[in-house]
């Protein structure tokens, strides 16, 4: 069995306060995204014309596709900031905290899954 843990990075990475409310803003992110991620395959498929994908996550348009749309919903459900962060999306669709105001603003938090 494999075990995995969250690495915290950033600047942010070691405010546990902050490591919190990214994980709580995440998870409910995460909730709402699922929602729309097959529909969004779907529409892709029915208007790529190129030869068939094989492996979508090496396909620079599908990339920028989900990447588009993670990002319009993203501001769409009004889940791009809260009283303390902005969150943007990156080219990997993962979701990134910016600290807004004083010693936080523009320190980054975000994560990544460790085997271990």
């Amino acid at each position: 069995m494999n075990n995995y843990y969250v690495q915290f990075l950033g600047e942010l990475k070691d405010d546990q306060k902050i490591q919190q409310r990214f994980a709580d803003h995440y998870n409910k992110w995460c909730d709402i995204v699922n929602d729309h991620i097959e529909k969004w395959n779907l529409e892709f498929d029915k208007q790529w014309t190129g030869k068939p994908i094989e492996d979508y996550l090496e396909n620079a348009e599908y990339q920028k596709w989900m990447m588009d749309h993670y990002t319009a919903l993203l501001r769409e459900v009004k889940m791009d900031q809260d009283s303390v962060l902005n969150y943007e999306i990156d080219c990997y669709c993962q979701l990134h905290g910016i600290g807004k105001d004083g010693e936080l603003k523009g320190k980054r938090i975000n994560f990544v899954l460790r085997k271990g």
